[in-house]
């Protein structure tokens, strides 16, 4: 398949400038296609706007079913999972990763998939993990790992992950990234590994929909944050639903962190909800001429408020606890 090399990067905070200087080094005459993925959720992005100011390069957000050219790049667009599909991109709405889409590992999995050793991903600075993986996918279809140095990073934790689960080739200030890239691309002389011409046997994207018997043996006590579905442990170590949602660990306790955050005020503004009602049944008593109810529903208020405090106090204690638990250590 006459398809060029495969750059492909992941950012999340601290991202917008990463990309920017990354691409910005990259010549006019570079022979590789590129891959940009930022975590902008639904959001409408201005990226290609932006890295087109420095880059020499071509941008723009990537469309479905899109020949892949050399000496593009192309960049996810807001809500949906970007895939290579031999030399076509592919664009879906899909199940969330890490609770993001565009997720980094959907993009990263399938050019393993498709170019082997004709990749090279590029994790650079951005919180929790998203990248590790699918990095991992990478290294082992024979592609090349690189991390953006973390002492660098606006937030290292991307960067650091990637580095504790892969075997990474370069870990290097931003700005020494594009030489190194221009230096592999130029020693792509070899046939690429793997059959087909460096086709790889990575599994790409999401798995097929699990069962719905529940009986597999890998099942969890967790349930999926996006769709309330059963959570299973996979074998590369992440957890996910059969819909097709995954996390790992971090990003689950992170998940976690935000949905208890928003179960404790919920139950804050119903009790607050609560008390105004109860107010209000005290007068409508009053004004009825029945004291002894007007004061029954008085007691009540002062027992609500009681409770309402009592949460909102929790709900301030809980949020130190969460935070750390969603920070990997």
């Amino acid at each position: 398949m006459d398809r060029p090399p495969l750059v492909v990067i992941g950012a999340s905070t601290g991202g917008v400038e990463a990309l920017s200087r990354v691409c910005a080094g990259l010549p006019a005459d570079f022979p590789a296609a590129v891959f940009l993925v930022l975590h902008v959720d639904a959001h409408e992005s201005m990226l290609p706007g932006i890295i087109a100011r420095r880059a020499s390069l071509p941008v723009s957000h990537a469309l479905h079913g899109e020949r892949i050219a050399a000496g593009h790049i192309y960049v996810a667009p807001p809500d949906l999972h970007m895939h290579v599909q031999g030399d076509k991109i592919a664009l879906e709405r899909g199940p969330k990763e890490h609770h993001t889409r565009p997720a980094i590992d959907p993009l990263f999995r399938s050019a393993a998939a498709s170019g082997g050793s004709k990749v090279a991903a590029v994790v650079l600075t951005g919180d929790l993990n998203d990248g590790t993986l699918g990095l991992r996918c990478v290294k082992q279809a024979g592609g090349v790992a690189i991390v953006q140095d973390p002492e660098e990073a606006v937030v290292p934790t991307m960067p650091l992950s990637a580095m504790a689960r892969t075997s990474v080739d370069l870990r290097a200030p931003l700005d020494d990234i594009p030489a190194f890239l221009c230096r592999w691309v130029r020693e792509l002389s070899a046939p690429p590994a793997g059959p087909e011409g460096g086709q790889s046997m990575i599994s790409v994207s999401a798995p097929a929909p699990r069962r719905l018997d529940g009986h597999e043996n890998d099942r969890t006590i967790f349930v999926c944050p996006s769709c309330k579905g059963s959570l299973r442990r996979a074998g590369d170590g992440d957890y996910r639903c059969y819909v097709g949602h995954r996390f790992t660990l971090e990003t689950l306790a992170h998940a976690q962190s935000n949905a208890t955050d928003d179960s404790l005020w919920s139950a804050y503004r119903a009790l607050c909800e609560k008390t105004v009602l109860l107010r209000l049944l005290a007068e409508d008593a009053k004004r009825k001429g029945a004291p002894e109810q007007a004061a029954h529903y008085e007691e009540q208020v002062a027992d609500t408020e009681q409770c309402a405090e009592a949460v909102r106090e929790l709900t301030r204690r809980a949020a130190g606890a969460l935070s750390e638990a969603a920070v990997p250590q």
